[in-house]
């Protein structure tokens, strides 16, 4: 519970780098926040197109931008930074993450990563995730679906998710290709296998449309991102 509220916003350890009248909502009671190890949330999800042709008059009924919508319409932002943010994760407790408003830094990168080895793809007509096309999936040697699809990508993924077609698929698959017999329970399915069945479980791979002159680009999902082993 909340509301409308418009402040400065500024980047960096001084006051050069601001955005002002950036919109948010300034909260007076949350729900289910207990573990929250911060002052606020910043979503940084696409803003559905149906929010830039509504008038801002009354956020409430109409709603408003979200916070990468409004940077990137930010003239004082595109200034100083390009439209864009990025970020590094790992599971490392050692190695902290890394985020970054306005562009990237390779050195997050794989070693000796350069700036062509990026693979950059348009967003695709869902506006409401940041998503991409794709035109494949494989496990090993099976294809599940060589129709347009469109891949979510989230930059905090608990779960993977499918289409159900493609899971039941990829289950029947997994059980062919390993021997691995997998059995849906909750919250997440369960799968009976041992350290050597586990370790010839083949990456998932996704190819991934980059735009309208249909270039592509394999990303692999190892199997350490989709089944975990105890």
């Amino acid at each position: 519970m909340g509301h409308p509220s418009t402040d400065r916003a500024c980047f960096g350890n001084d006051d050069k780098h601001c955005v002002g009248n950036l919109s948010f909502i300034t909260v007076v009671k949350s729900a289910d926040l207990a573990s929250l190890r911060g002052s606020g949330l910043i979503g940084l999800g696409p803003t559905p197109e149906m929010y830039f042709d509504t008038p801002k008059s009354d956020p409430l009924k109409s709603g408003t931008e979200g916070f990468v919508a409004q940077l990137a319409q930010s003239a004082d932002y595109r200034k100083d930074f390009e439209p864009m943010f990025s970020f590094y994760l790992t599971n490392d407790e050692k190695s902290k993450g890394k985020m970054i408003f306005g562009g990237y830094d390779l050195k997050w990168a794989k070693p000796n990563s350069e700036k062509k080895d990026i693979f950059w793809m348009k967003q695709s007509g869902n506006t409401s995730y940041w998503a991409v096309n794709g035109d494949k999936v494989q496990l090993g040697a099976q294809t599940f679906s060589q129709k347009p699809q469109q891949i979510i990508l989230d930059n905090g993924m608990s779960f993977a998710m499918a289409p159900e077609k493609t899971f039941a698929d990829m289950v029947v698959a997994i059980q062919k290709q390993t021997g691995i017999q997998c059995f849906e329970s909750k919250p997440v399915w369960g799968c009976m296998c041992d350290s050597k069945s586990y370790d010839s479980l083949p990456n998932l791979r996704f190819n991934m449309v980059a735009d309208e002159s249909g270039k592509s680009k394999v990303m692999d999902m190892p199997k350490e991102s989709y089944m975990m082993h105890k």
